[in-house]
């Protein structure tokens, strides 16, 4: 920036540059008193150059001339250069470096502060209720190379080996004798209980078959 005999900044020129290129297909209506109607692309901005102020709020909130703002400035065939802030000037950036930067010595040659290692704190997680929704993370984020996903893999059901169910839904799997020590859970009672019940509460009964009497016992 020494060696640089521009009046303002290299890119507050360039954006100085840019906005003139857009404001050359404006309009411009003078209202007096420094005041101007630019009408570009069918729309129309007021502004005034003793306020430093256009309607579309850019050349407030930049500190430099929007492009209705360069327009009028060129209709009055002044520089756009000396509209701009003072904190985009060349003199500006030069004064606020031309200070001196005091020299510091290395960590080895830091003096030693006496006491103990200052060590942080132990860290106690707060109690609070945990973490049940996590953050959905964007497809281009780092995803856990651990973890396998479900999607695009089928489920095989580990006792019959069969696609499409798990364990807990086999309905194939299970033998005769593990139907009957693993009744399936839900509401009302399994045929097999009721007919366990039947067989306690009819012991030592006999029952009619094809004109015999056979005791309940010989089922």
């Amino acid at each position: 920036m020494a060696n640089y005999r521009g009046p303002i900044c290299p890119r507050a020129q360039d954006k100085l540059q840019l906005n003139n290129t857009k404001g050359r297909d404006s309009r411009t209506t003078v209202c007096g008193r420094n005041k101007f109607e630019i009408n570009i692309h069918g729309k129309q901005y007021k502004v005034d150059l003793e306020k430093q102020t256009c309607s579309c709020f850019k050349w407030e909130l930049t500190g430099i001339p929007s492009c209705h703002g360069v327009a009028a400035i060129l209709h009055k065939k002044l520089k756009p250069e000396n509209y701009v802030n003072a904190c985009y000037h060349t003199s500006t950036y030069l004064r606020i470096y031309d200070h001196l930067l005091q020299p510091t010595n290395g960590r080895e040659l830091w003096p030693k502060a006496e006491g103990g290692i200052v060590l942080p704190p132990i860290f106690k997680k707060q109690p609070s209720r945990p973490n049940k929704y996590k953050r959905r993370k964007d497809t281009d984020e780092v995803q856990n190379p651990y973890k396998m996903k479900k999607a695009g893999y089928a489920q095989m059901c580990s006792s019959c080996h069969q696609v499409g169910h798990k364990k807990q839904s086999c309905k194939y799997g299970q033998s005769v004798g593990e139907a009957h020590s693993n009744p399936p859970k839900g509401k009302g009672k399994s045929k097999v209980t009721q007919g366990r019940k039947r067989q306690k509460s009819g012991a030592g009964h006999t029952y009619d078959f094809m004109g015999f009497r056979l005791p309940i016992d010989d089922m």
